[in-house]
């Protein structure tokens, strides 16, 4: 979805619908290493990430901010759910799933 939006801020002729109003998205983690030569400024970092001006970063690259006071237009209509990890556990089974509903008529 932000890619969608990134290509029609570009001028492409492209849109995305979402299913029933809900948004899947993956969350992503930041984390600091504790055997890194400079753990200060990773915690620094660490902070600028979470703070507001770090998440309006993350929102101007067309991806979702996870501070409630920083909100993306576009998705204000939306419930989003995030990507549940677990699913990748039985990704073999999705898949195969998905092509017994979809697969091609003969």
């Amino acid at each position: 979805m932000h890619a969608v939006e990134r290509l029609k801020a570009q001028g492409a002729p492209v849109e995305w619908v979402a299913l029933d109003g809900v948004v899947p998205f993956n969350k992503v983690g930041v984390g600091i290493a504790t055997t890194g030569s400079n753990t200060h400024a990773a915690v620094l970092f660490y902070d600028f990430i979470l703070s507001r001006t770090g998440m309006e970063i993350i929102k101007e690259r067309r991806r979702i901010p996870t501070r409630p006071d920083v909100t993306v237009p576009y998705l204000k209509p939306y419930k989003l759910l995030p990507f549940d990890s677990q699913a990748l556990e039985s990704f073999d089974r999705y898949v195969s799933q998905f092509r017994d509903i979809f697969k091609p008529r003969s």
